[in-house]
């Protein structure tokens, strides 16, 4: 049986722009809610309604977003937003 070599973790090359860190990228709230357009405090009601990505505790009090989740609700959000809207104009429509 062989053992794969290890790589020393010091040699490791990675870029912060490499696509496959997509899913482990992580967001302080202050740039998700910059991203989502939000105040940070919305954040946290949205965090008590059980409403938007999960938050993570790290070390002490620190919280931070998975950068996926984060474009993966808003993108949701706003195909929400355009459904809502179309069936607003589409109720307008019957009604009139």
């Amino acid at each position: 049986m062989s053992i794969a070599p290890v790589t020393p973790i010091g040699s490791l090359e990675i870029s912060a722009d490499d696509p496959e860190l997509d899913d482990i990228r992580l967001m302080r709230a202050s740039e998700f809610a910059a991203l989502a357009g939000v105040a940070q405090s919305t954040l946290h009601r949205w965090d008590a309604d059980g409403v938007g990505p999960v938050r993570l505790r790290l070390a002490g009090s620190t919280i931070r977003y998975r950068e996926a989740d984060v474009r993966a609700f808003i993108e949701e959000s706003a195909k929400d937003a355009v459904a809502a809207r179309e069936a607003r104009a589409e109720l307008r429509a019957v009604t009139s």
